[in-house]
């Protein structure tokens, strides 16, 4: 007869230097450019629902309004016009302007991609549209990228991979 003893390492600390690995979040749908809705589908037949998972609603490029709680849209999943209680937006490769009932001044950006929680009781408004080129000649579109390249974001982004001795 054997018997084997373990030692268990009780410490949850985690070094500050080492990577961490994030959970894998499990999210039904596909987010595409333009506008992107996620909520939770109230199909009682739909698997998605049945699993409390969040959906994601592509509404592509366009001006919308909805309300968290009173809008639905189609379930990527069941196809039923279930998806309620919208709690985050994600606007994809677009240009976009979002206001909600609370802060009626709008938020206006063109990153890749921006993330908004979405406060439940408010309604909001959103348009994307496609990223387009603003410059009006060649001339324009150097000095634009000059002064990109000299932007604070840049230069901090650059700081930040050289402290990991990445070089650009």
């Amino acid at each position: 007869m054997y018997t084997s003893f373990y030692l268990i390492d009780n410490k949850n600390e985690v070094e500050p230097d080492k990577l961490k690995k994030e959970e894998e979040k499990v999210e039904i749908g596909e987010t595409k450019p333009g506008i992107n809705l996620q909520g939770y589908c109230i199909n009682a037949d739909c698997l998605a629902a049945k699993t409390k998972l969040p959906v994601w609603v592509n509404l592509g490029f366009g001006d919308i309004s909805f309300h968290s709680e009173k809008t639905s849209y189609n379930c990527p999943d069941c196809g039923q016009s279930a998806v309620t209680s919208v709690t985050k937006a994600m606007l994809f490769n677009s240009e976009h302007v979002i206001s909600s009932s609370d802060n009626p001044t709008p938020v206006k950006d063109n990153h890749y991609q921006c993330f908004y929680s979405i406060k439940s009781g408010l309604s909001y408004e959103v348009k994307a549209r496609k990223i387009r080129q603003h410059a009006t000649s060649l001339e324009d579109l150097i000095n634009r990228s000059e002064d990109a390249m000299t932007s604070s974001e840049i230069i901090n982004l650059v700081s930040e991979l050289q402290k990991y001795l990445i070089t650009v």
